[in-house]
């Protein structure tokens, strides 16, 4: 086998892995991406929402979508929905704690390896933030704070 056809060999493998890692990378994210999509319009549709700035998808007991950004009068606010049954949440961001706080706070008594997670969403009725984290022993954390208040309604540790 000549030169060039070993080069459009070694061309044509690395065009495959590409193109298969793009496909799997694609059909991976399309989910949360149309979570994404639909959450934002839902929020815009059913509430003040003018400009969205996150978006957190929240999966304890059932499934939450959050939308966080600006309402027409220019006040933080979080959207919770819950997508199947469409019921809606809106909360004024400065009404509790931010995510900053609770991340400061399982660092504080952690200090774990990495925070995987950090996502808003509702929890026995109520706003939660939930913090899932690595442990140094490789074991996973969760630890979930009332929204309000800031004090834990959940921990989960060395999973």
């Amino acid at each position: 086998m000549n030169e060039k056809t070993k080069r459009w060999i070694y061309l044509a493998i690395i065009v495959v892995l590409l193109s298969t890692v793009y496909i799997i990378y694609h059909v991976g994210v399309s989910p949360y991406k149309s979570s994404q999509a639909d959450a934002i319009a839902l929020a815009k549709k059913n509430t003040n929402l003018k400009t969205p700035e996150t978006f957190y998808l929240y999966n304890r007991n059932e499934q939450n979508w959050t939308v966080g950004g600006l309402d027409k009068s220019n006040r933080k606010i979080f959207v919770i929905i819950n997508p199947k049954t469409n019921r809606i949440v809106v909360l004024n961001q400065n009404a509790g704690i931010s995510k900053k706080t609770a991340i400061n706070r399982v660092v504080d008594r952690y200090n774990p390896k990495q925070i995987h997670n950090v996502a808003l969403g509702i929890y026995k009725k109520k706003p939660v933030w939930e913090v899932t984290y690595q442990n140094k022993d490789d074991t996973i954390g969760f630890e979930t704070f009332d929204f309000k208040t800031g004090r834990v309604v959940q921990r989960t540790t060395n999973v």
